[in-house]
């Protein structure tokens, strides 16, 4: 089978990288410096946080960049945490909010470019993976996978689990925090052959 690079019309041993900001709509100062990014090419693409106090402001100064949906089912601070989704969210609930968040993103007139689960809340667990696998195949987008060395601590085969259905994603992933100039410098001197997303 062709390489993800291949398919993109690169070299089987090509080295693509893709920078994304998360967490836009999650504040003004956010949607300002996320698309500064974009739109001047530091990062590549972003995800939007649709329920957040500041989505409608990011929708208002979207331009057409790949704005992605930053899937979210908790906060950041301890009020609604990881645990708490898992230990209390109905599938069903999950399954409406997630395409909800879509197609608001879409209505707002983004032209959404692949997914992503905040806080890892629809990655890290098999069930609410089945729901974000679901989300990708129904709309027919990308959507931002864990690296395969972290498969076996995660515990289900979720990369085979997407590829079976044919989700695009990429080869590699890096996480980068706030102020981590060195490991996203290290990244980059080190950048493997295919697609490595950064965010």
């Amino acid at each position: 089978m062709p390489t993800l690079a291949e398919e993109l019309g690169y070299a089987p041993d090509a080295k693509l990288l893709i920078v994304n900001c998360d967490d836009l709509g999650s504040s003004r100062a956010a949607n300002v410096a996320v698309y500064d990014a974009v739109r001047r090419g530091v990062a590549t693409s972003a995800t939007l946080m649709v329920p957040c106090p500041w989505s409608r402001d990011a929708a208002s100064m979207y331009r057409g960049e790949d704005v992605g949906v930053h899937l979210t089912l908790t906060s950041v601070w301890e009020t609604r945490t990881v645990q708490d989704a898992w230990d209390h969210g109905d599938l069903d609930e999950v399954r409406k909010e997630c395409r909800t968040q879509i197609e608001r993103a879409i209505l707002w007139g983004f032209d959404v470019s692949h997914l992503d689960s905040h806080m890892g809340t629809l990655q890290l667990r098999a069930d609410f993976f089945d729901v974000y696998l679901e989300m990708a195949v129904d709309f027919a987008l990308p959507m931002r996978m864990p690296g395969a060395s972290a498969q076996h601590q995660i515990g289900f085969p979720f990369r085979r689990l997407a590829a079976e259905e044919g989700v695009v994603f990429s080869d590699h992933f890096v996480n980068c925090p706030v102020g981590a100039r060195r490991r996203i410098e290290k990244t980059l001197f080190d950048l493997r052959p295919g697609v490595t997303e950064i965010f």
